[in-house]
Parts: structure tokens; sequence; C-alpha cells
């Protein structure tokens, strides 16, 4: 979907603010993890903490039954590349739909496995916002909002103060978010509308379908 690339952008690059909610430590090193097997298997975001535990994070949209077998597959190859290390997994929910038909361990007569899960929901977004990352600004908004047009409006300032490709990016960027809160598109566009700075948006394609006249 049209988010995926966007989340999974905005965790690589490191909103330092969202990792330190997540986990209570910073990162020391962001590990690329890619593993050629049978299939193809490239994690969302591997990381060194502080502790020297390997923090590994999944991005999910929609409730997975079948996500503990995917977080252990995982499990074991990043356990058989750092076998002296401890790993810690989470699955950030970011959805709109209840995270609660997907299970967060798996309990076999010869296994038990588990990892926690995180619904951004329940994340204050005004801890994302204190920070200074453009990133995790923009992840606030799909987090718990107190007042959606103070944030949308904090976000777009911040927004507008980055030099001209980077402020359309950051714009795309958070267009493309829209699809995981549709009620935040009307209240996004009158605020974008409304920033005294032309944007270029017109050759991107969401932007037309989201925004297009009349809609």
């Amino acid at each position: 979907m049209r988010y995926d690339l966007t989340l999974k952008q905005l965790c690589q690059d490191n909103p330092g603010q969202l990792l330190y909610l997540l986990t209570g430590q910073r990162a020391t090193a962001s590990l690329g993890a890619e593993f050629a097997n049978i299939r193809r298997r490239l994690p969302d975001l591997v990381l060194r903490l502080a502790d020297q535990s390997i923090y590994h994070l999944e991005i999910q949209s929609t409730p997975l039954r079948k996500m503990p077998w995917r977080m252990l597959e995982y499990y074991a190859l990043l356990h058989q590349r750092y076998p002296n290390d401890r790993i810690v997994q989470q699955v950030l929910y970011v959805g709109q739909r209840s995270p609660r038909h997907m299970a967060a361990q798996l309990t076999l007569p010869e296994l038990q496995y588990h990892y926690t899960i995180v619904d951004l929901r329940s994340l204050d977004c005004r801890a994302l916002l204190a920070g200074t990352s453009l990133g995790d600004a923009l992840l606030a908004l799909l987090c718990q909002l107190h007042d959606a047009t103070a944030v949308v409006r904090e976000v777009l300032r911040r927004i507008a103060r980055l030099e001209n490709r980077a402020r359309e990016d950051a714009l795309v960027h958070l267009i493309n978010l829209m699809g995981l809160r549709p009620q935040l598109e009307r209240l996004i566009k009158q605020e974008i509308e409304a920033m005294p700075i032309t944007l270029n948006l017109q050759d991107n394609p969401f932007y037309r379908e989201a925004f297009s006249e009349g809609q």
C-alpha cells in the first residue's frame, strides 16, 4: 500500500523520540538486515540499542493472524546472525481496526514464544512533537490526538521551514499517511491550502485522487 514505504522510511530514518517511547532507549547503530534463503526476508527495522541488545520492529497496518509465525521466523534468522545478543521484538500497529485478533505469542507443546504489540494510537502525540525530528512529528498524526487541528498545524509549520525539495517530499509523506487516518483528510487539505507557500504536488497521483476538484 502507498503508506508502507513512507512508514518504513520514517522509522528507518530513526525518529529518536518514537524509538525512546517504544524501548526506553536510544539506538547506537542501525543494522542492515536482509536474509536470503528460499524466500527473501527484509525486516522493517533492526537496530542495536544502548544496552547492546538487538531491536527488531515490524510495522503492521492490518491485524494479521499469522503475525506470530512471521515474527518467529525473523527471530530465528536474527538469532543465527547475532547468537550472543538479546533480541527484542515489537510490532508497531498503525491501522484503524483493532489489533485484538493479532496474537503476540505462540504457545505450543514444544515452544513458547512472545513479543509485544504497540498500538500507535495508544501513544500521546505530544511526546513525539516534543522532539525536533520531522519523522516523529509526522508519526504523531497517527497517535492519540488531543487537538487534531493544533497537531496538523504544528506539523505543517515544521514542513514549511524546509527547503523546497525536502518540503515537497515531506508533504508527499504526509499525504500518503492520510490513508491510515482518513478522518484527517479534510482537515489536512484545508490547512495545506491555507499555507502561505506554493506547493507543487499536482504530479503526485494520490494528491490528484484525494484532492480532486469537487471531492
